[in-house]
Order: C-alpha cells, then sequence, then structure tokens
C-alpha cells in the first residue's frame, strides 16, 4: 500500500521484528466530492499517492439535519444521515479522479456532508517514535489519525490531535457598539450584521445565518449582542453555556442572549465524531477572541497496544478570553477508539473539553498596551467544551489504561473594577463529563463489484457460463466464518441459476471476500406451466427453435408434439453447447362429476347417502364438510359415498371436494332434510 507523507514520516524497519518507526503526520486525506452508493465509485479531488489495492477509510464528517425553529429546540439534532459513518474500502480502479471500490458500500455516504478517504500505514509492528498528529481540520479534510498494525502499535512517544477538531467559532468585530433598542435574541444571524457572534462548527453544516446564540448540532452558540460569552461546543456530553453581559448603563447596553452550549451526540455502532467547536463571544473591540476547536479522532486497529507510559491526547481548546469584549467557549474532547484485544504497559488517553474564556474588563490601546477603564463592566464569560469519548473493542477497560475526559470549566469575569461580578460566571457553565463505551466496530466491506480480479487469498473460481440445466459447485478454499450472498453459512454452496455471488469469510476478525459470476448459456427451453386437456382437446407442446436436436418422453424427435390426453411430458434439446431440459403436467378435466346438494338420511332406501358419481374416479380425493361455524364435521380421503349426516341437525352445510390433480376442487352446499 501506498500512503501519503505531509511532515515527516520515518520507516525504519527491522528484517528481525519488522517493526516500523512512525512519527509526524501519518496520514493524507482526500476530499470526496461525489459519492455513488451504488455502484460503490467515490470522485476524489485528487489521486496522487493513490494505487489499485490500496486500503483507505472512509468516514463522513457532517450531513445531519438539525431543527432551526426559533425555539430552545434550536439545533436538536432531527437526522444524523451519514454523519458519523465510517468503514475500510479498497480500491478497485482508477480512472481519472474515480475511484471504483473493491467492496460495496455497508453504509449510506453523501458527499455534500463532507465525506473524506484517509490513507494510513498498514504494517505488521509499528513503533510511535516521535509525535503523531493529524492535518488541522479545515472545514473539508484532516482531524483524524488512522494506523493499523497486524500485530503491535507500541508507544515512545505520544499520539497529540488536541484542538485538530472541528472550529471553534472565528473573531469577528460587531459593527455596532451596543443596540439598546432592541431585544437582540434570535437563535441566528447573519455573522456580519454584529448582532450575533459566529457559531462554533458542529456535523450540521452552517446556514447562511452563521451567527447567533443557537448551537449548530454540537457546535457551541455564539454570544449575541453586547459583549455575550459563547457557547461551549459537544461531544458525546454537551458543551457548557455562555455567560451574559450585565452592565448597568443608562442605555441598558447588555448581551442578555449568550450562545448556548452544543447538543450531546449519540455514536451508535457505526458513528465516530470530532469534538465540536465552541461559539465566539460577542465583540465590538479589536482584539482576538476566537473560540476553542474541539479535539480530532484517533482510530488504532492492532492485536496489541504497548502504552509504555504514554499519551492519546484529543482535548478541546480553550475559549480566548475577551479584551473588554465577551469569552469563547471552549472546544469539545475528540474520540479515542482502540480496537485492540491486548494492552501492555500503562496507557493514559486524555479527551477533556476546553476550558470557556473569561469576559475581561482589560483594553488594548492602539499600540496594544493593556490598560483597564472598565470600573462598572462585566463582560460575559464562555462556557466550558463537553468531555469526549473513549471507545474500546471488548467489553470492560482495559487493565492499565487511564482516561481523562472531564468538561471544561466556565470563564468567569475578569480585570473589572465591579465588585458585584469580579469571578463570577454570570451564567456560564461548564462543559459535561465525556463517555466511555465498549464494544467498538470498525467496519471492513464485504461485497465485491464486478470489475475486481478475484482476492489471491480467496479464489471461488473464474466467472465462468453454465447451461440452464447444470449445477456448479462453488468452494471457499480458506477455513473461517463464511456468508455467502445466498445467505448460507457453509463452506460450500450449489448454484444452478445466473448471477453475481460472493462469499465473504471472517478469519480472526479479519474480513477476505471474493466474487464470481455465473451466466447461463443454451436455450431455455420452457413447456410452460402445467395445464388441462377436455374432451376431444388437442393441446400443442412447443420446445422453442434453435436446438440441433429434440428428444421427447413420447420418443417424438420434432421441435414441437400434439398431445390428446393427461400425463407427464418431457423434452431435452441439445444446441451444440448444452443439453437442457423441462417437463410439463398435462391434466385431464373433469368429467361426468355430479355433487347431489341435498340428502334426505330417513333410511327409505331413497336418498339416504350424499353419493358423488364419477369421483371413484379420482383416487387419494379429499372431502371436507364444515358447519356454519367453518368447524369440520366430516373429512374422508377416498369418499366412498357413504357420508349421510349421521345424527347431525337438519340444516345446510358446506363442503370443499378436491381431486388430487393439484388444480381441481368444488365447493358448495350440502342440504340434510329429515322427512317424517
Amino acid at each position: 500500500m501506498k500512503i501519503g507523507f505531509i511532515v515527516s514520516l520515518i520507516l525504519i524497519v527491522s528484517i528481525a521484528f519488522s517493526q516500523t518507526s512512525l512519527s509526524g503526520i501519518v496520514n493524507t486525506y482526500y476530499g470526496v466530492s461525489n459519492v455513488n452508493n451504488a455502484s460503490a465509485t467515490l470522485t476524489v479531488n485528487s489521486t496522487t499517492g493513490l494505487a489499485t489495492g490500496d486500503l483507505l477509510l472512509l468516514i463522513q464528517m457532517k450531513g445531519a439535519n438539525i431543527d432551526l425553529s426559533a425555539s430552545v429546540d434550536y439545533g436538536n439534532i432531527d437526522a444524523y444521515n451519514g454523519a458519523g459513518n465510517y468503514e475500510l474500502v479498497e480500491i478497485c480502479d482508477i480512472d481519472g479522479n474515480d475511484l471504483v471500490l473493491k467492496g460495496r458500500l455497508l453504509n449510506s455516504y453523501d458527499a455534500t456532508g463532507s465525506v473524506q478517504l484517509i490513507s494510513f500505514p498498514d504494517f505488521n509492528a509499528i513503533t510511535i517514535d516521535g509525535k503523531i498528529m493529524a492535518q488541522n481540520w479545515n472545514g473539508t479534510t484532516g482531524g483524524v489519525v488512522f494506523m493499523r498494525a497486524q500485530t503491535s502499535i507500541t508507544f515512545n512517544d505520544s499520539i497529540d490531535v488536541s484542538s485538530q477538531g472541528f472550529r471553534g467559532g472565528a473573531y469577528q468585530v460587531s459593527p455596532f457598539d451596543c443596540s439598546f433598542l432592541f431585544t437582540i435574541d434570535a437563535y441566528e444571524y447573519e455573522s456580519s450584521s454584529g448582532l450575533g457572534a459566529m457559531k462554533g462548527e458542529g456535523i450540521s453544516q452552517y446556514t447562511l445565518n452563521d451567527g447567533g446564540r443557537g448551537a449548530l448540532a454540537n457546535g457551541g452558540g455564539g454570544g449575541n449582542d453586547h459583549n455575550s460569552g459563547g457557547g461551549g461546543g459537544a461531544n458525546v456530553a454537551s458543551g457548557g453555556m455562555g455567560g451574559i453581559n450585565d452592565e448597568p448603563s443608562t442605555f441598558n447596553c447588555r448581551g442578555d442572549f449568550p450562545g448556548e452550549g452544543g447538543k450531546a451526540l449519540v455514536t451508535g455502532t457505526n458513528r465516530i465524531f470530532l469534538g465540536g467547536g465552541g461559539g465566539s463571544g460577542h465583540c465590538n473591540s479589536t482584539f482576538n477572541n476566537k473560540a476553542g476547536n474541539g479535539g480530532g479522532l484517533v482510530i488504532l486497529m492492532a492485536n496489541e497496544i504497548i502504552g509504555n507510559g504514554h499519551r492519546i491526547v484529543a482535548n478541546g481548546e480553550d475559549g480566548l478570553r475577551g479584551f473588554g469584549d465577551g469569552g469563547s467557549g471552549g472546544g469539545a474532547g475528540g474520540s479515542v477508539v482502540l480496537y485492540a484485544d491486548n494492552y501492555s504497559s500503562t496507557l493514559n488517553i486524555e479527551a477533556n473539553g476546553g476550558n470557556g474564556g473569561n469576559g475581561n474588563g482589560s483594553y488594548l490601546d492602539d499600540m496594544g498596551n493593556v490598560f483597564n477603564s472598565a470600573s462598572f463592566r462585566c463582560f460575559g464569560p464562555g462556557g466550558g467544551g463537553g468531555g469526549g469519548l473513549v471507545w474500546f473493542k471488548g467489553g470492560s477497560t482495559p487493565s492499565g489504561i487511564n482516561i481523562a475526559n472531564t468538561g471544561g470549566i466556565s470563564g468567569v469575569v475578569s480585570n473589572t473594577q465591579e465588585t458585584s461580578c469580579a469571578g463570577s460566571p454570570l451564567g456560564a457553565a461548564p462543559g459535561n463529563g465525556g463517555g466511555v463505551q465498549f464494544n467498538a466496530a470498525v467496519l471492513s466491506s464485504n461485497k465485491l463489484n464486478k470489475v475486481c480480479e478475484y482476492n489471491p487469498q480467496l479464489d471461488i473460481g473464474n466467472d465462468t457460463i453454465i447451461c440452464y440445466a447444470q449445477n456448479l459447485l462453488l468452494t471457499a478454499q480458506l477455513s473461517g466464518i463464511y456468508e455467502w450472498s445466498t445467505g448460507e453459512t457453509t463452506q460450500s454452496i450449489l448454484v444452478t441459476n445466473g448471477g453475481e455471488y460472493w462469499v465473504k469469510v471472517e478469519i480472526n476478525g479479519w474480513l477476505i471476500c471474493d466474487t464470481i459470476i455465473i451466466s447461463n448459456n443454451g436455450l431455455n427451453v420452457d413447456l410452460g406451466p402445467d395445464q388441462n386437456i377436455c374432451g376431444e382437446q388437442v393441446v400443442t407442446l412447443d420446445a422453442g427453435p434453435g436446438a440441433i436436436s429434440y428428444l421427447w418422453s413420447t420418443s417424438e424427435i420434432t421441435q414441437s408434439i400434439e398431445v390428446v390426453q393427461g400425463g407427464t411430458y418431457s423434452i431435452e434439446t441439445d444446441d451444440g453447447n448444452c443439453i437442457n431440459a423441462d417437463e410439463i403436467v398435462i391434466i385431464e378435466c373433469v368429467e361426468n362429476l355430479f355433487i347431489p346438494n341435498t340428502i334426505t338420511p330417513n333410511s327409505d332406501g331413497e336418498n339416504d347417502f350424499w353419493i358423488i358419481e364419477g369421483l371413484e374416479k379420482y383416487p387419494g380425493n379429499s372431502v371436507i364438510i364444515m358447519n356454519r361455524n367453518g368447524s369440520e364435521v366430516f373429512k374422508k380421503t377416498d369418499y366412498d359415498n357413504s357420508w349421510n349426516g349421521e345424527s347431525l341437525p337438519s340444516t345446510t352445510y358446506y363442503y370443499v371436494v378436491e381431486l388430487n390433480d393439484g388444480i381441481s376442487f368444488f365447493k358448495g352446499t350440502i342440504t340434510i332434510i329429515r322427512q317424517q
């Protein structure tokens, strides 16, 4: 496999131990502009460094639908769609910027939701000998570290994706110093209006109104109006609310509607997310108060992870303080997925939320000198980011793993001469603590496209042609857990019809797949469905043109024959390539069958029994008689005309007579009349 290099990737291969040493940015990231889920094809921004056979990580970063109502429900997630879906895919073919994947997609993806394709180190054993990080998330790609080793990943340094997740709300100076004549309480504003600071980034795409206090899914909301604080970002735990700007001025220049904290996410079996960005504090001065970025995503796959006391760090970034402005929200902690069976030594994992920035009463002059003239100012602090997610393959936290994924603390009012608010959060809240989940899954596609060659490790045969009447045995040579496209789970299956057949073999958690396309050849001889023949009727049976020779069960050798009586008729044809066959059953119509509708069982020797004339010609017949409630009162196979109603009351009953020919049956009524 080819691996892209961005900063530094040092490869030191030990022949004795097959150890590969890594540091720097070890992944390459490809933006995906189109996904055809049905045909498993992708369009990428570049194919540099990619080759047929490469195994890559496909992951969708955004795409959720959120509630956009002007209410407290703003930002609630209505549908995740493809956001957070991920799986391993293999390149089968490259055509320009289009990639044909060998594995058909298990999840659904939408390229409008920021889908990316990531190449990754895939070696026998990996040692981390210098700090590993991701490319910073840029709105399209980055933010993820993914590595796989067949045996072990050994830590001699750290993995750090702190602040490399969803971006915090950007610093933007409001064109209005104070909007004291209006209530600025909307959940979204166009950011350039200055009425609402920038929202933090989350799993829902930005609307045109990218400012305001409403949370963008797990991204924190921006502070509204005058110097209110931004909300903290979220991951699996919600972010903290921003604080108000409490300014006791004559004109009531207050920011009473700070940014809402980001909404907590549900990961599920197949979903994983970056930490949400914090919302920016409202600003009318000239100094940077950008909100904190969320933490990135780390996925490690190996049989064993050897920690050696080192760290995986996916912390959210702290929101910046305001210089005479509202403080910004902290970014949420990121996500760490450890797909391993064994752990050695100590490994420390951090996915803490970033702290909210202070509402700072200091100002800067044009020379950059700091001074404080805010004797009565109480600027709104930022909320803390929520804690991140740690997700293990097994059902419990492994021994030797230490986890810190607390929520970030809120900011407070600082550098003010107003003692009533000094050191107060003014409603700003910390982020909630993160979570730990178990039974993580890293999915790998299991069906193969038609254009792909078979996997050399698993060969169920080349594409082939069989006759319509022929069977073909398909066998998977490898031992493991089998799954066929037919639903069968045996090592071998017998197929008759043409079509595409695939098998997936799971061996120690690794999936190996192959496919075969079978086509039918020769004449598809079809005599049609079974049919009736009545009286002097003649039925023509036609095997169709194109054969070299024909042989009927009647010994006739013509393309068609005429039959005048019931029976089973068969044909074999030879078209020079295949011997094909079919058969048909001809059933003679029922003749001279008389079913009376009345009996008078009074022992006078006349009409005492229910006599069905002609029924004796149909051995194996069945007679059922039911009362008006549908309950059986009589049932007999090979009816012998001996039923007289026995002691049943005089009334009308229902009958069903079947002739055992697979076609003929009769329904009607029979009335018992007992004459005195």
